[in-house]
């Protein structure tokens, strides 16, 4: 496995690399363009080639990106067809290349598990470890465009599989760090993403002093990104309203966007490429240098700065939610490090902080990565990795953790479950039974049930069936403990013989063998002893035996649904 895990990151590290190289050659040819035509005309050029590729390769796949792999990963253990992921890769380099507002990173995650799945068909893997292979080649995508294999590993984990087991992990190291070296060896270079002066980051960057700047930072940044995700719902929500069948809605979209870019260009002056448009890169990278924060007074910067915040956050809304290709880690990347900025700007004018606003724009970045994916790890290793500076580590660690509290309290799903909840479908919060080991019976408590006694006649089952709660009645011995259960089924049986049940006991048709509950126990446990009993009702009995009610089987699903959904 893992030596099929270093084929497999090696492999996505070329092809990331093929498919990231164009958009960046594209985007900065265009980047200093100032011909009106390039601004009006791209945008719906590229959504026009999304709308083609969409008819010419159609998929059964619900959602897009990320939220597709999630969905593949929960319902259909891992199976992506491999044209799902070419169908990704031309759509998303030409909503990115064209000006829309997103960024390569989701795509590239779809392009891995679309490539992964099909190595784990190829080599005819069980379902189990074709799940690893598909993490392996989404984390190793990820690791290559960001040269970040701790983010995409981290990633992977928190996101898609959500399974932390060393079956597990062990691959998707190997695939991540073999996927980034083999791009840095491509492109004979190991520089991060983003340009950052260390010695801003020198010193007490990192004190008790400074603590509370980046608990708001990580606070402001959750519950924005937590009402980015609201946004988007509602405006896919908005979207499927219009009378238009979905598959072209990203030219409405596109539409939309150069709207925003004409009215940028009125009210500025400007006739520059908007720098709203594609990953906005450079834009981010121009936020961590201390030039940016100079030359004007704290009012006007923090205007401009949320003006820019506005722009993309309603660039990438149209861009994405009307059905344009493309990922979140870059849009939120900028706006993460424009309210971490605006942030810095403000406090240090009011005599708060000595914090260079550079230094709350990284941490930022990270919290609202962190905060819209509910990735607190990924989002602060991102910052860690695309930075290259050790100290932003530690803030980005706490900002992040805040920020995911924060976004959950706001809302509870992230942007990519939020899309698939859109559509009807509800993962949780966890992967596995994992949530049921925590909360035991009594938490969620029992039903009253009918108890008879052993020594009964069986005719009385007949009356409490007909006024029970539960489908199944309890049966006691003569000092009230516990002593068996008469199933639905046992009923129904001995009722085809109507005249037996005059002569007959309970204990003549009772089974005595079902175990029972303590309101001690967690749920897992409950969950297996209903599976090895075969039963729809397990008696809940406390340290004597005596009967205090009964759990059933609805009542536990239902159960840990709501756990979940929390």
């Amino acid at each position: 496995m893992l030596a099929l895990a270093g084929l497999v990151g090696a492999a996505m590290g070329v092809l990331a690399l093929g498919f990231i190289l164009p958009i960046r050659w594209i985007l900065a040819a265009l980047g200093d363009s100032s011909v009106p035509i390039w601004v009006i005309g791209l945008p719906l050029a590229g959504a026009l080639v999304v709308v083609i590729v969409r008819w010419l390769l159609p998929t059964s796949f619900l959602g897009h990106g990320v939220s597709m792999v999630i969905l593949a990963v929960n319902r259909s253990q891992g199976s992506i067809p491999l044209l799902a992921g070419v169908r990704q890769w031309i759509g998303a380099t030409a909503t990115i290349a064209s000006g829309g507002s997103a960024g390569p990173e989701g795509p590239i995650v779809t392009i891995g598990a679309a490539f992964g799945s099909a190595v784990a068909r190829l080599i005819r893997a069980p379902a189990q470890r074709r799940l690893t292979v598909l993490g392996c080649a989404s984390a190793a995508g990820l690791a290559a465009v960001f040269n970040a294999p701790l983010t995409g590993m981290f990633f992977v984990l928190e996101v898609i599989l959500r399974e932390w087991s060393l079956r597990t992990i062990a691959p998707i190291v190997v695939a991540a760090v073999i996927s980034s070296a083999t791009a840095q060896a491509l492109l004979g270079s190991d520089a991060p993403l983003f340009g950052v002066d260390p010695t801003l980051f020198a010193g007490k960057y990192f004190s008790i002093g400074n603590t509370p700047v980046f608990v708001l930072v990580g606070v402001l940044a959750g519950i924005a990104a937590a009402l980015f995700g609201r946004f988007m719902e509602l405006s896919r929500t908005l979207f499927e309203m219009v009378p238009l069948k979905r598959a072209v809605t990203p030219l409405l979209g596109a539409s939309l966007l150069v709207l925003l870019a004409l009215g940028q260009r009125v009210l500025s002056g400007s006739s520059a490429m908007p720098q709203f448009y594609g990953d906005g890169y450079q834009l981010t990278d121009s936020l961590l240098h201390a030039a940016s924060y100079e030359g004007m007074g704290t009012g006007s910067m923090l205007w401009l700065l949320m003006g820019v915040l506005a722009l993309k956050w309603l660039a990438t809304s149209a861009t994405v939610a009307s059905g344009g290709s493309g990922g979140l880690f870059a849009p939120c990347l900028l706006m993460g490090a424009v309210l971490g900025g605006s942030v810095g700007v403000g406090l240090r004018s009011c005599g708060f902080t000595t914090l260079d606003p550079v230094q709350t724009a990284a941490v930022g970045m990270g919290a609202f990565v962190a905060a819209s994916a509910h990735a607190p790890l990924a989002g602060a290793l991102l910052i860690y990795e695309v930075t290259n500076v050790d100290s932003v580590l530690l803030p980005s660690v706490l900002a992040a953790v805040l920020a995911v509290v924060a976004a959950r309290w706001v809302w509870r799903e992230s942007v990519y479950t939020g899309e698939l909840a859109h559509l009807g479908l509800s993962f949780g919060g966890a992967a596995d039974l994992t949530t049921l080991r925590r909360v035991s019976v009594a938490d969620i408590g029992w039903t009253k049930a009918p108890v008879v006694r052993t020594t009964d006649m069986a005719q009385s089952l007949v009356d409490w069936a007909s006024s029970a709660e539960t489908a199944d009645i309890l049966v006691s011995d003569g000092s009230g403990r516990f002593a068996g259960l008469v199933t639905a089924q046992a009923l129904r049986s001995a009722l085809l013989y109507p005249e037996s049940l005059r002569i007959m006991q309970v204990a003549e048709i009772a089974t005595t063998s079902v175990q029972a509950l303590r309101p001690q126990e967690m749920l897992d446990v409950a969950m297996d002893k209903f599976s090895t009993s075969g039963v729809d009702t397990l008696a809940v009995i406390d340290g004597d035996g005596q009967i205090l009610g009964a759990l059933t089987r609805t009542r536990l699903l239902l159960a840990y649904r709501r756990l979940l959904e929390t």
